[in-house]
């Protein structure tokens, strides 16, 4: 049984002596036997180490632990030598290699007639699967022979692609996509396939030529993904859907034309770098104050002037549609496309927000206020001195409304 991952190998004297630990290295792993027969051992090779190591298996792993398996880490806590063999690695692959290790790990498991590797015969200079392909001219692009199937990042730059190649969409270990530089208005829906994917930069492209953001609702990519980078696309809207990347950690949307951002872009709560500069921004929706980032940056903006705005209604009084929608925010009810139409989904994900932080509806601001950035981030880049920009709210009720008035 082989398994290619990343590995630290942790020991747990070291500390006590003030050492410093080794970093995670490329390493192969193999569950097996020297010269066929006799005691199981994990045999361990790297770059920096051809000739390898090996650990005894039988009788010699005290624990497992796979709390995190789910996300392709576990780690196998020895015996003798007291070390932690700390594993990253495909989560499929991690688990059917832990399965045949556990079988050995018992007393007497090594009598198991489980076929499995001949050591002596590991050691070779190791080949390690290719995981990183760069292309920066179109003549460069893989041909007939294709994408590695073990790529984890591709790099194509300044290609002039006008889409992908659905190749790329059959690598089931690729993390990160970096586009840049090219000519895509749109990716494929089927991008959903890529289970793995944690980071999308699609730099200087043309997204903003196109109205189809179809691929934005794989379910897959709404909950992996952790930075976006649109910057640089000649965007003039953005889809309500983004919300929806609830580990979005970094995203850049600067160079581009907006005039607006969504409502809900202040629920992306995991949300720590968030680039706007250079659009045409008149204000950010009242959710930003839900957020808690390390930097923002919207230097390059209009802006607006600040003041209630004429409005026409009572602010007391909402429609029934209103009242529900307010009430289903509220309370966190869950829905699907399944169970709602499309246009009640992006209604209800584009609640407007009060000052006292309740969700209000209909979804047009009646007010501009000043708000201070440092509130929600620790680095602020603005033109101004003050750290401020304009935000667009709406009261909630006659109290927040009279209150906004007398501010």
């Amino acid at each position: 049984m082989r398994l290619t991952a990343n590995v630290q190998i942790y020991n747990r004297v070291l500390p006590l002596l003030n050492f410093n630990q080794k970093r995670p290295e490329r390493t192969l792993l193999v569950i097996g036997r020297m010269f066929g027969k006799g005691a199981v051992y994990i045999y361990l090779q790297t770059r920096t180490n051809q000739v390898g190591v090996k650990y005894q298996v039988e009788e010699n792993i005290l624990t497992v632990f796979t709390k995190y398996l789910n996300q392709g880490k576990a780690t196998i806590r020895l015996k003798e030598p007291a070390i932690d063999l700390r594993i990253k690695a495909h989560t499929n692959q991690l688990e059917r290699f832990l399965s045949v290790l556990m079988k050995f790990a018992e007393k007497g498991g090594s009598k198991s007639a489980l076929p499995l590797p001949n050591l002596a015969k590991e050691k070779k200079a190791v080949v390690f699967p290719k995981t990183k392909l760069s292309v920066s001219c179109r003549e460069k692009l893989p041909g007939s022979e294709g994408y590695p199937r073990s790529l984890e990042k591709i790099e194509i730059t300044n290609c002039g692609i006008k889409k992908i190649d659905n190749r790329i969409l059959r690598l089931q270990d690729l993390t990160v996509l970096m586009l840049e530089g090219n000519c895509l208005q749109t990716l494929p829906s089927q991008i959903e396939l890529l289970p793995n994917l944690k980071q999308l930069h699609l730099r200087k492209n043309e997204f903003g030529l196109s109205n189809d953001w179809s691929w934005i609702k794989g379910k897959y990519l709404q909950k992996n993904l952790t930075h976006l980078n649109l910057c640089d696309n000649k965007l003039k809207y953005l889809p309500s859907e983004i919300c929806r990347f609830k580990n979005l950690s970094y995203l850049n949307l600067g160079d581009n034309e907006l005039s607006r951002v969504p409502n809900s872009l202040g629920k992306l709560t995991n949300l720590n770098n968030l680039i706007l500069a250079n659009n045409k921004l008149r204000w950010l929706p009242a959710s930003f104050q839900f957020l808690s980032l390390k930097n923002i940056d919207v230097s390059g903006n209009e802006g607006c002037s600040y003041g209630i705005e004429e409005f026409t209604g009572n602010v007391g009084q909402h429609s029934l549609l209103d009242l529900a929608a307010s009430v289903v925010v509220q309370t966190r009810a869950e829905y699907t496309e399944e169970t709602l139409p499309r246009e009640l989904i992006m209604y209800l994900e584009n609640a407007m927000y009060c000052v006292c932080g309740t969700s209000t509806y209909p979804i047009k601001p009646h007010a501009v206020i000043t708000f201070g950035l440092r509130k929600i981030s620790s680095t602020v880049v603005y033109e101004n001195n003050l750290n401020t920009f304009p935000m667009a709210i709406r009261s909630c009720s006659l109290r927040c409304y009279r209150r906004l008035m007398l501010a």
